[in-house]
């Protein structure tokens, strides 16, 4: 626009944010037009998503310089910004002109209604959501000029947001970037810049810019002595040799021209050309004749000048895997490059994370899971305990499983609940302990109960859930009581064991069991690494009985020649810390005369598997 025919009115410089907007409000301007005798508003929006937007639709409350509504009815303007493609982090708006109701407006209220995304998805905000006031910041000038100096000589990476403030975190709020923004607390990186939360709070203090500051100082000053002490051995190899030249130049130059004068010339035809291919940036090709001829001249600190120069023109590339495999060929008798060759390893390493994670997360964002998992694995190839790669695989799993799941939970269908759970573990996820998949599971393992002759009893007596074959997913064990007091034929009850087969929780396999009743299962350790599904039941009025089942050639068999009977049930528990459950059977006390099943003595005795096909007496008792 025309300077003379703007006129720019006010600055409005937001000092609050929506938690909710995806796009930020950075700064804005009153203008007035001349030529339409009225008043505009430019505003700079910073799109905060991960997302492309396409476009931003707002309202403007228009007010006088004294906060009076300028029109009663036709207060408010809506405008929209349409036919964008913005990328995450980057801004827009500022070139364009918002007409206001009339030229009298010195004062607005700007609101986000709604934002289209590239990929169609369309987010709507609630325009009543409570402003959140920016808490304090401190500017960055508390640093002071020196350690400010120190900061931006070693900066990591340009960026188009300056550092204008100290990161802190502000508690139960979030965490304001050194670009002035504030972010959730959950947010890895600042949602206007883009910059690494951990990083700059690591980076932007006192305590580590004054120690940087004082290292460098040293290592400047031992570059200096290390320079001196080149000269004067340069100095004195130079006398040396001006001392020996003279009596050994002739015989050197016969030898020389009889049988090097060929290589000689090679070899300097080959070293002009890597020269040159230097000076035009292929340092491929350079390294490609240099390395032919090492010991030529200065071909070695060439070679090193190359891979150095090579690297740095890939990490511009953002090939920061290959870049790093260039920088450590970088020596540390190279006094010039080895120091800055060091210190971009570490900037590629965390830069080529940074890269994967954003990767991984549009991915994710896409559901795109399998092309996720192959950046993790990039994260984990250059370090295997990266904090980065464990986050994304957390955020893997909310986005395949835990929204499905919880819908599917919501509408009682616990089975398809959990198998979408259960796909996680494909991603090296423990779902063995995740609590949302335990649940699930544990509910369906309920629908499974045939509640018809447990009377009152709770149904949870009669189902278990435990990995029983070591596979990283739960199995879910269903005791089936069949019989009726009401009939006179015997009916067997059954055990059945469901897995996780094929995408789908299913009838894996039946085993008879002959209690009448069932009082506990419980699925854990029951000798080395091998589980079993340890099941107390009752016989009768006051009889026992306790059963082993473990799986063999993909089937539920029992462990035990025969089930351990007793005149009382008895309980199976873990006795001597070993994390594996004994059995266990009640009987009456032979010593012990009284007549009275209720008071009389009882010996307990707890038994262990063998490993076979039959139990070893880990303890004895007596109780009442």
């Amino acid at each position: 626009m025309a300077e003379n025919e703007y006129t720019n009115i006010r600055h409005i410089d937001l000092n609050y944010w929506f938690k909710e907007w995806p796009v930020e409000i950075i700064n804005g301007s009153l203008f007035y037009d001349a030529p339409c005798d009225n008043v505009v508003l430019q505003l700079k929006v910073c799109n905060i998503s991960n997302k492309n937007i396409s476009s931003v639709y707002i309202s403007v409350e228009c007010f006088d310089d004294a906060g009076g509504l300028m029109n009663k009815d036709g207060n408010t303007v809506k405008y929209s910004f349409q036919d964008l493609d913005v990328k995450p982090n980057n801004t827009f708006g500022d070139n364009i002109d918002v007409p206001l109701t009339n030229k009298n407006v010195r004062k607005v209220n700007i609101n986000v209604e709604k934002v289209v995304y590239k990929n169609g998805d369309i987010q709507k905000i609630n325009i009543d959501d409570n402003v959140n006031e920016i808490p304090e910041r401190t500017k960055i000038d508390v640093l002071g000029n020196m350690l400010i100096g120190e900061l931006y000589r070693i900066k990591l990476e340009e960026n188009p947001y300056s550092i204008e403030f100290i990161p802190k975190v502000v508690e139960e709020v979030g965490w304001i970037c050194c670009c002035g923004r504030l972010n959730n607390t959950s947010a890895l990186n600042c949602c206007r810049c883009g910059r690494d939360k951990v990083e700059q709070f690591n980076i932007i203090s006192k305590e580590y810019l004054e120690k940087s500051y004082n290292n460098y100082q040293i290592y400047q000053e031992k570059i200096k002595v290390e320079e001196a002490m080149k000269r004067k051995q340069k100095v004195k190899k130079i006398r040396t040799a001006k001392i020996t030249l003279a009596s050994i130049l002739l015989v050197f130059i016969i030898f020389i021209s009889i049988r090097y004068i060929k290589p000689t010339v090679i070899k300097k035809q080959q070293y002009g050309s890597a020269i040159k291919l230097l000076d035009r940036g292929k340092y491929d090709e350079a390294l490609l004749r240099l390395q032919q001829i090492p010991e030529y001249k200065d071909s070695k600190a060439l070679i090193e000048k190359a891979n150095y120069q090579f690297a740095m023109k890939l990490m511009g590339d953002k090939d920061y895997f290959t870049s790093i495999g260039k920088f450590k060929k970088v020596t540390k008798t190279n006094v010039e490059f080895y120091a800055s060759a060091q210190k971009n390893i570490e900037l590629c390493k965390k830069q080529f994370i940074k890269l994967n994670v954003t990767l991984a997360n549009n991915d994710i964002s896409g559901n795109k899971y399998e092309e996720a998992n192959n950046h993790i694995k990039e994260i984990v190839k250059l370090d295997s305990r990266s904090v980065d790669a464990k986050n994304l695989e957390s955020v893997m799993t909310n986005k395949i499983a835990y929204l499905t799941a919880t819908t599917l939970s919501d509408d009682h269908k616990y089975k398809e609940a959990a198998e979408t759970y259960a796909t996680c573990s494909k991603y090296d996820i423990d779902m063995v302990n995740n609590t949302e998949y335990i649940n699930v599971l544990g509910k369906y393992a309920d629908s499974l109960v045939k509640k018809t002759y447990i009377n009152q009893e709770d149904p949870s007596n009669y189902y278990t859930l435990g990995d029983i074959d070591n596979d990283g997913l739960l199995e879910v064990a269903v005791y089936e009581r069949n019989s009726s007091l009401a009939s006179e034929i015997y009916i067997p009850n059954n055990i059945k064991l469901f897995k996780y087969i094929n995408g789908k929780y299913s009838l894996m396999s039946t085993v008879q069991n002959d209690s009448e009743d069932c009082i506990k299962m419980n699925i854990s350790k029951a000798k080395g690494d091998v589980n079993g599904l340890f099941v107390s039941g009752a016989i009768g009025s006051h009889s026992g009985s306790q059963s082993l089942y473990i799986i063999k050639d993909g089937e539920l068999v029992s462990a035990l020649d025969k089930s351990i009977n007793s005149v009382y049930p008895s309980p199976i528990k873990e006795i001597d810390g070993g994390k594996i459950l004994e059995l266990s059977s009640l009987e009456r006390d032979p010593k012990d005369t009284d007549s009275s099943n209720r008071v009389g003595s009882k010996i307990l005795t707890w038994y262990k598997w063998d490993g076979k096909r039959g139990v070893t007496t880990a303890k004895v008792e007596q109780t009442h």
